[in-house]
C-alpha cells in the first residue's frame, strides 16, 4: 500500500510539472534562507557559553552620571577587583584585563610581526575562565612579571615545531617576555579573544592608599568576578551602591555627579553590551531579533506559497477523490495519500534547500562576517529544526486537500456539484496579500537603509577626510622628531600639508572635567579634548569661525591657548564673545590648569553620526611634551601609490624599529558603518528572495486562475471582448490584493524603520516618496508576473476554450 501511495504521489508531481517546480523552488529558497539565518542566530546566542563556570562569571561595569551627560564604561579601576574580594564573601575570585588592542611589534629571532591581540591578565585567568592550557602550569603561568601565555596558533607562527616554553619574545623595543604556557586557540564564540596573555604583575600597579584617587584617576581595567555557588548577582549589585558611597560618594557629590556599578552576566556581554572600552566590537541583540524575524517571514512566505498552490490545485482533484471513494477508498487512506504527496514534495525541497544553503554559504559568510559551517549532523539544533520544519510544512501543505477533499460525498463530486469554494478563494486572497505585505515591508527597509547610508557617506563632516594619509607614531624617540618628519615629507610636490596630533578627527579623545572661570566653583562641565599642532586645522580644512589658529609666533600658545568648537561655546553660554575667556582643566582631583580661548572652529564630527556633536577643546600639543600618536598627511589625488612609496622611504630614515603604519582617513570613516553596510546588503538579498518566492506563488496562482476561467474567457471573447480587456480582467484580480498589501505594509514599515533610525542622531526623514516607490515596485513586479499567463489565456482560441474539460 505504501509503495502504491509513493507511485501515485510521484506520478502526480510529474503530471503537474509547473506546479511541482513552483512549489519545490519556493519552498527550497525559503528553507535555505531560514537555515542560514538559524546558523547566524545560533552562533550569536552561543557566545561565552563554553566556559564551565559561565553562570557564575560576571563583569563589573561603571556608569557615571554628570550634568547633561551619562558615561558607560565596561571597566573599573585596577584596585577594585581585590577590594570586592576582600569586602564581599560572595566574591570567590576575580580577573583583570588591560591594554588590549594596542598594536605591538613582537619579535623572535628573525620573525617580526605586528600584533594587536595582546592583553595583560591576572594569574587567576585559568581559575575563572575555561581556557585550556596545553603546555605549562595554569596555577603559576601568569604569576611572575613578564610571563606570557600564547595560543597554539601564535606558538606555531613564532616557533614552528620548536617547544615555546622558556623562550623569550621581544615586545616593542625593549621588553622581553618569557613564554610560560601554550593554550588552545580560543573559540570564535568568545568575546575575549587575545592571542597573547601577559602577566598583570608586569604592569607594576600598586594602590596609592587613597581609594578615591585610585578609583577615579584611571578606570581602564576590565574586571571579571567569579561569584560563589548560590550567590545572587542582583543582590551583590545592590550592595555595590554602598561601596560607591563609602569610597567616592563625597567626591562625586562635590563634582555634581554620581556613579553606579553594574554586575553583568558573562553570557549577556556580547549581545547586550555596547559600552565604552569594550574588548572588541560586540554584537547586537536587536539584529538577532531582526534577522530571526526576517528568516521567519521568508519561511512563512514559502509555506504560504506552498499552501496556496496546494489548495489551488486541490479543487482540480475533486473528481479523482470521488472516483477513489466509489471504488472503496476510505477517508483515512485519502488523508494519508495527500499528506504523503506533501511530504515527498517537502523532502525534495528540503534536500535542495541544503544544497542551496551550502552553495550560498561563502556569500553569507562574507556579508555576516562570521565563519559559519553547515555541519548538519554535528549540529543538533539545526537537525531538530529541519525535522520540525519538515513535518510542519508537510502537514500545512497537505492538510487542506487531505481533510477538506476527503470529506466530499462522491455522488456530488462526480455530478459536478462541487462548489469551487468561496472560503478557499478568500484563503488564497489572504495568503497572496500576506506574501506581498512581507515583501513590501522588506522593500521599504532596504530602501531606507540604503538612503541612510548614502546620507552618511555624503554628509558634511566639518572637515575634509579625502586624500589624507594618517601615519601612526609608536616610537617615543620618533615622536620627538615630528617637526623634522613633517619638513621632509613636505618637500615632496604631491604632499600639500602635514600635521601632528594625539588622534585623528575620528579617534579616541580625552574626556575630562573643566570649570569655566567666572562661574560657580561647583559648576563643572565635561569636555572632549584633542592634542593638535598648529597645522592640524589647515590639514583637515576645518573652518575657523572666530579668532585665530595656534601659531609659533605666539610664545604663550603652548602653555595656555586653546581652541573650542561651537558646541562648547553654546554649552558654556558664551555665544556673545568667547574669545579670551578662561577654562580650568582638572589635572587631578584637587589641581587645575588654566587655559585661554584664542579661537572657535565650526563644529565637526569627531564621533560617528550616531552621536550628536559634543563640546570639544583643541590643546596645543607642545604643552604635553610632544605627545603625538599621529601624523596626518594631505596628498594630491594623482598617483597616490608613488606618494606612499616616498613616505615609506622617508619613514625608514627616521624609525628603523617600527615599520610604517598608515591608514586613509576616509577608510577609517567607512569602517564605522560596516555593520550598517552589512545590514543593507542582507536586507537587499532577503528582499530579493522574498519577492522571488512571492512571484513564484503568484505565477502559479495566475496560471491556476486562468485555467479555472478558461470557459469564461472563451465566452467573453465570443461575445466581443478584446484581448486587452481580458488581460486587464486577470491582472486586476491580483493587483487589487497587492494594493491591499501596500496599505497594510506601509504602517508596519514606517514603525520598524523609524525605530531603526532612532539609532542615528543625524538621519534622513521618512518621506512618502520611499513608501510610494516600494508600492510601485511591488505593483510593477506583480503585474509583470501576472501578465505572462494573462496574455497567454487572452490569446487562446475561443473554440478551444469552450471545449475545455
Amino acid at each position: 500500500m505504501f509503495k502504491n501511495y509513493v507511485k501515485i504521489a510521484i506520478r502526480n508531481l510529474l503530471r503537474n510539472k509547473l506546479y511541482s517546480f513552483l512549489n519545490i523552488a519556493g519552498l527550497a529558497i525559503g528553507i535555505a534562507c531560514c537555515v542560514l539565518i538559524l546558523l547566524y542566530v545560533q552562533d550569536e546566542l552561543s557566545f561565552d557559553r563554553f566556559h564551565e563556570k559561565a553562570d557564575r562569571i560576571f563583569r563589573v561595569n561603571t556608569h557615571f552620571v554628570i550634568p547633561e551627560r551619562t558615561m558607560h564604561f565596561a571597566t573599573t579601576a585596577h584596585v577594585q577587583g581585590q577590594m570586592f574580594k576582600d569586602e564581599y564573601p560572595e566574591v570567590e575570585n576575580y580577573v583583570r584585563f588591560n591594554q588590549y588592542g594596542l598594536r605591538r611589534v613582537i619579535r623572535y629571532k628573525e620573525n617580526t610581526f605586528y600584533e594587536e591581540k595582546f592583553i595583560y591578565a591576572d594569574h587567576t585567568l585559568f581559575d575563572v575562565f575555561s581556557f585550556k592550557l596545553i603546555k605549562g602550569n595554569p596555577k603559576d603561568a601568569l604569576v611572575k612579571p613578564n610571563s606570557l601565555v600564547v595560543t597554539e596558533e601564535m606558538a606555531e607562527k613564532y616557533f614552528g615545531s620548536d617547544d615555546p616554553l622558556g623562550k623569550d619574545l621581544r615586545v616593542n623595543i625593549d621588553t622581553l617576555f618569557k613564554v610560560t604556557g601554550v593554550m588552545e586557540n580560543i573559540p570564535k564564540t568568545s568575546h575575549i579573544r587575545p592571542d597573547f596573555f601577559a602577566s598583570f604583575s608586569s604592569l607594576n600597579l600598586e594602590p596609592t592608599g587613597n581609594a578615591a584617587q585610585d578609583m577615579l584617576s584611571n578606570i581602564d581595567y576590565l574586571t571579571y568576578i567569579l561569584l560563589r555557588e548560590g550567590a545572587d548577582y542582583k543582590e551583590f549589585e545592590q550592595k555595590l551602591v554602598g561601596f560607591i558611597d563609602k569610597y567616592i560618594g563625597a567626591v562625586l557629590k562635590g563634582l555634581g555627579g554620581s556613579a553606579r556599578l553594574e554586575v553583568q552576566p558573562l553570557t549577556r556581554i556580547y549581545l547586550h553590551s555596547d559600552l565604552d572600552s569594550e574588548l572588541e566590537r560586540t554584537g547586537d541583540i536587536s539584529y538577532v531579533y531582526l534577522f530571526s524575524g526576517i528568516g521567519l517571514f521568508i519561511l512563512l512566505l514559502a509555506c504560504l506559497n506552498f499552501m496556496n498552490l496546494a489548495t489551488a490545485r486541490s479543487a482540480n482533484r475533486a473528481k479523482e477523490v470521488g472516483l477513489r471513494k466509489v471504488v472503496g477508498a476510505q477517508r483515512f487512506q485519502l488523508i494519508k495519500q495527500f499528506l504523503g504527496e506533501s511530504m515527498i514534495l517537502t523532502f525534495i525541497a528540503l534536500i535542495l534547500s541544503l544544497l542551496l544553503a551550502s552553495l550560498t554559504m561563502p556569500i553569507f559568510r562574507n556579508i555576516s562576517a562570521k565563519d559559519l559551517t553547515m555541519g548538519i549532523f554535528s549540529n543538533p539544533v539545526l537537525m531538530a529544526g529541519l525535522l520540525a520544519l519538515f513535518f510542519v510544512v508537510s502537514v500545512i501543505g497537505g492538510s487542506y486537500p487531505a481533510f477538506f477533499l476527503s470529506a466530499f460525498r462522491p455522488v456530488e463530486v462526480l455530478q459536478g456539484k462541487l462548489k469551487r469554494g468561496a472560503k478557499s478563494s478568500i484563503l488564497r486572497i489572504v495568503l497572496v496579500s500576506l506574501q506581498f505585505t512581507v515583501s513590501i515591508v522588506l522593500i521599504i527597509g532596504t530602501l531606507i537603509v540604503h538612503k541612510q547610508l548614502n546620507y552618511i557617506r555624503n554628509s558634511k563632516l566639518g572637515y575634509d577626510k579625502d586624500h589624507v594619509v594618517a601615519l601612526r607614531i609608536r616610537n617615543p624617540e620618533t615622536q620627538k622628531n615630528y617637526e623634522a618628519i613633517k619638513s621632509e615629507l613636505l618637500r615632496h610636490p604631491k604632499i600639500l600639508n602635514a600635521s601632528a596630533s594625539s588622534s585623528l578627527p575620528l579617534g579616541q579623545n580625552d574626556f575630562s572635567a573643566h570649570h569655566a572661570v567666572g562661574k560657580p566653583e561647583d559648576e563643572l562641565i565635561m569636555l572632549f579634548g584633542q592634542i593638535v599642532d598648529e597645522d592640524f586645522i589647515d590639514t583637515y580644512k576645518i573652518e575657523m569661525v572666530q579668532g585665530r589658529n595656534f601659531s609659533k609666533e605666539f610664545p604663550t600658545d603652548p602653555e595656555e591657548a586653546i581652541i573650542v568648537n561651537e558646541a562648547a561655546v553654546k554649552k558654556l553660554g558664551w555665544q556673545d564673545n568667547p574669545l579670551n575667556k578662561e577654562i580650568e582643566r582638572f589635572t587631578s582631583l584637587t589641581t587645575r590648569k588654566k587655559h585661554r580661548i584664542i579661537g572657535v572652529v565650526k563644529d565637526y564630527h569627531f564621533q560617528s553620526l550616531h552621536e550628536e556633536i559634543q563640546p570639544m577643546i583643541l590643546f596645543n600639543a607642545v604643552m604635553y611634551g610632544g605627545n603625538y600618536n599621529r601624523i596626518s598627511v594631505r596628498v594630491r589625488p594623482e598617483n597616490i601609490r608613488e606618494t606612499i612609496g616616498f613616505i615609506e622611504s622617508k619613514w625608514a630614515e627616521f624609525d628603523s624599529q617600527y615599520p610604517l603604519e598608515y591608514v586613509f582617513v576616509d577608510d577609517q570613516f567607512d569602517s564605522l558603518y560596516r555593520s550598517e553596510e552589512r545590514l543593507g546588503q542582507l536586507f537587499g538579498y532577503f528582499t530579493a528572495l522574498a519577492i522571488l518566492i512571492g512571484c513564484l506563488g503568484l505565477f502559479g496562482l495566475t496560471s491556476f486562475t486562468a485555467e479555472q476561467r478558461t470557459k469564461e474567457i472563451g465566452i467573453r471573447k465570443v461575445l466581443g471582448a478584446s484581448v486587452p480587456s481580458v488581460i486587464m480582467l486577470l491582472v486586476r484580480e491580483f493587483t487589487k490584493w497587492v494594493l491591499l498589501a501596500v496599505l497594510i505594509a506601509w504602517p508596519i514599515g514606517y514603525f520598524v524603520m523609524k525605530t531603526w533610525l532612532q539609532n542615528f542622531h543625524y538621519r534622513i526623514s521618512l518621506g512618502f516618496d520611499t513608501f510610494l516607490l516600494a508600492a510601485l515596485l511591488a505593483l510593477i513586479i506583480s503585474i509583470i508576473t501576472v501578465s505572462y499567463q494573462s496574455i497567454r489565456a487572452a490569446l487562446a482560441n475561443p473554440a478551444d476554450s469552450l471545449k475545455y474539460e
